[in-house]
């Protein structure tokens, strides 16, 4: 299952998804790093926090007009279920046409042509989802590469987390520890098509 949520005044969307766990027990004292662990629970004080959250869930979804489909399981005593947010970023596009090799697209990550996966009538606005590996920074100039600003960096693990901007645009974009050949404050950023979801434009 996924929920999505963006808070108010923020530019990123959240995604939540569900894990079903098969041994809650041997997560919690085998993988000090998980973030269930990081949460300082026993494995009996977390099920019955997600047994009071997980109704709590479904009741806000469907007062939201969200239809829940599929169900979660336990095994033995403990609830087997967490979920993870995740970052995710939020980008106005409008649809130019809608033809046999995708949907072709005007944003500001220019000109793009991606599945098609949403609402998607020609002349129509929509939302452009894309997870932060959904792009890949550049040091020189292509034809498919738009320019953009790193305005911070941090580290991740294996992963350089970098905030960039391209106008008014703030986007989060990942890349893998060493991908990037040079860090430069002016970049040059191109998107895999495969990786877009298309969504329905904000209600204005």
């Amino acid at each position: 299952m996924t929920v999505l949520a963006r808070a108010p005044g923020a530019t990123a969307l959240y995604a939540g998804g569900m894990e079903v766990m098969d041994d809650l027990d041997s997560v919690l004292k085998g993988q000090p790093h998980h973030p269930l662990t990081r949460l300082g629970l026993d494995s009996v004080r977390l099920s019955t926090e997600l047994d009071t959250v997980i109704p709590a869930l479904l009741l806000a979804l469907e007062k939201d007009g969200l239809k829940f489909q599929g169900a979660w399981r336990t095994r033995g005593l403990y609830a087997v279920i967490h979920g993870i947010a995740r970052p995710a970023n939020l980008v106005p596009a409008t649809v130019r046409v809608v033809a046999e090799d995708g949907v072709h697209l005007e944003s500001p990550l220019g000109p793009l042509t991606v599945p098609r996966n949403g609402p998607c009538g020609e002349g129509q606005a929509v939302t452009l989802l894309l997870r932060p590996t959904a792009f890949s920074l550049w040091v020189r100039a292509d034809v498919d590469r738009v320019p953009v600003t790193v305005r911070s960096t941090s580290f991740l693990g294996g992963v350089q987390r970098h905030h960039v901007e391209i106008g008014e645009l703030r986007l989060v974009v990942d890349q893998p520890l060493g991908g990037v050949e040079e860090l430069r404050s002016q970049m040059w950023l191109t998107v895999d098509p495969a990786a877009v979801y298309l969504l329905p434009a904000p209600a204005s």
